[in-house]
C-alpha cells in the first residue's frame, strides 16, 4: 500500500494573467484560483539553491507542497505559505497505489529568502 499524506496546511494557489489598462498599458495581476489544504516538506539545497547577484549571494527557499491531485497546475502560478510567495517551478503526480491511480500532486515551488 502506497503512501497516506496527512493535508493539514491551508494553501492559496494564484495564477497570473497580464491584463491591459485603458491607455494600452500591461500590468500583473494575480488572482486566486483555489485554497487547498496541503502536505508542506522543506527542502535542503545546500549550495544548488545560492544565486549570487549584484556581487551578492542569494538563497533560494524551496518547499514541496502535496495536495490532492488536480489538473489546472501551470508554471504561471505561485503558492502563498505562511505569507510568502513560491513560484511553481515543477509539480507531478504522486500515485498512491496502482487500484487509486492520481491520488496527489506534488507541487514544487521556489522562493527568494529575504
Amino acid at each position: 500500500m502506497g503512501t497516506c499524506f496527512r493535508l493539514n496546511t491551508k494553501l492559496t494557489l494564484q495564477r497570473l494573467t497580464v491584463v491591459e489598462d485603458s491607455t494600452g498599458g500591461k500590468s500583473d495581476l494575480w488572482t486566486t484560483y483555489s485554497e487547498p489544504w496541503a502536505k508542506v516538506f522543506e527542502r535542503r539545497l545546500g549550495r544548488a539553491g545560492e544565486n549570487f547577484e549584484a556581487d551578492q549571494k542569494v538563497a533560494n527557499i524551496v518547499r514541496e507542497f502535496v495536495v490532492r491531485y488536480r489538473t489546472d497546475v501551470s508554471s504561471k502560478d505561485r503558492v502563498i505559505y505562511k505569507g510568502r510567495f513560491f513560484d511553481v517551478v515543477d509539480w507531478f503526480e504522486l500515485t498512491r497505489d496502482s487500484v487509486k491511480p492520481r491520488t496527489y500532486l506534488k507541487i514544487i515551488g521556489e522562493a527568494r529568502s529575504e
